[in-house]
């Protein structure tokens, strides 16, 4: 499969490090069919130490937030699929990533339950390229323009957060519109950015998802096989 003109190894990964902190699910533990990334080789382009990783980072201009979501397939490897290629992407660094939730589906509930995510990642792209570049991702991951709102989907990839801009054009909404009444966003979200404030509200994204009521839809942590 190709993404924006380069190969997208569904089957593979191709590793760059993380920080090791507390709300990192440490790669060593994602999983890409039936090697896991212990077994993998090192690319030599990739950083070798702490060091080299933030140096690596520091390169990049811009911070985003991503939501990812799948509820069809292999759910929690789709997102991880998804998370990889985001990784791949050219001008584009994966940071941090959030533990995955298993999360009730909302507006259309007469489909299956969810498997959510959020990662932080660093980037050159600007907000509307960026865009188009997760929407080639879903697109390479099996996803298609159309179908039912709010409904079933292979992958889903939402610019959540990008900087602290405020953007509203025709193609792209950022902050995302919806993203403070929604548990499976703001869940993981917290994971990774519990201070983060929201540039509209004024409001932390530990204080939205308090704000949310007890009854309303549930996010649990997703049972892995790892």
């Amino acid at each position: 499969m190709e993404v924006g003109g380069r190969k997208l190894e569904v089957g593979g990964w191709r590793q760059k490090q993380l920080p090791q902190t507390s709300n990192l699910t440490p790669r060593s533990a994602w999983r890409s069919g039936p090697q896991t990334l212990n077994g993998a080789k090192r690319l030599p382009a990739q950083p070798t130490s702490m060091t080299d990783m933030t140096h690596e980072s520091s390169r990049y201009t811009h911070t985003a937030y991503i939501g990812v979501g799948s509820n069809i397939g292999d759910k929690a490897d789709n997102c991880r699929k998804g998370i990889a290629a985001i990784n791949r992407c050219e001008a584009c660094m994966v940071e941090a990533q959030s533990p995955l939730y298993e999360t009730e589906p909302v507006h259309l509930e007469c489909q299956d339950w969810f498997v959510n995510g959020v990662v932080r990642i660093r980037t050159d792209l600007e907000p509307e390229t960026l865009l188009a570049r997760l929407k080639a991702i879903e697109h390479a991951m099996g996803r298609r323009p159309g179908g039912v709102r709010f409904g079933p989907r292979t992958l889903d990839l939402d610019i959540l957060f990008y900087d602290d801009r405020i953007l509203r054009t025709r193609l792209l909404q950022i902050p995302h519109p919806r993203l403070h009444e929604r548990r499976f966003v703001l869940r993981p979200l917290c994971n990774i950015a519990a201070g983060l404030t929201h540039p509209v509200f004024g409001q932390t994204i530990q204080s939205l998802l308090s704000d949310l009521k007890e009854g309303e839809k549930k996010a649990k942590l997703y049972k892995c096989d790892y």
